[in-house]
């Protein structure tokens, strides 16, 4: 969890400020605890992601909210980081543990037959 305090500080460090890249009011920002609940804490951490957003395209946060190309290159660059994280996941070693066995040969069972006589029928006789 992430304290008040340390959010207010990554976010431009007052609470107006704070509460300006979060979308909230800076009263509401004023009512949250001193330490985040895990939902103010995404909030947060969603704010920081828009605010370095917007400092690498070189605008301020009403400039950013402004403009919808601001979430746009957000959502291409989750987009890209996410897949980015998969590539390098699966560039791991898989741990022993978990690696694939050899598949042992089943044994082979004799093939059952459901009929109730196997045996040919004895040629009649003429007589």
């Amino acid at each position: 969890m992430m304290d008040k305090e340390n959010a207010t500080q990554r976010l431009g460090g007052t609470e107006d400020q704070a509460a300006r890249w979060i979308g909230v009011s800076t009263a509401v920002y004023r009512e949250w605890p001193e330490r985040l609940l895990p939902v103010m804490t995404d909030r947060v951490y969603a704010a920081i992601i828009r605010r370095q957003t917007a400092k690498a395209l070189g605008m301020t946060a009403r400039q950013f909210f402004a403009d919808w190309r601001g979430e746009t290159v957000i959502e291409s660059m989750l987009e890209r980081v996410s897949m980015s994280a998969i590539m390098a996941n699966l560039m791991h070693r898989v741990p022993p543990e978990f690696e694939q066995r050899e598949e042992r040969t089943p044994r082979k069972r004799p093939a059952r037959s459901y009929r109730t006589n196997d045996a040919e029928p004895a040629a009649a006789t003429a007589g």
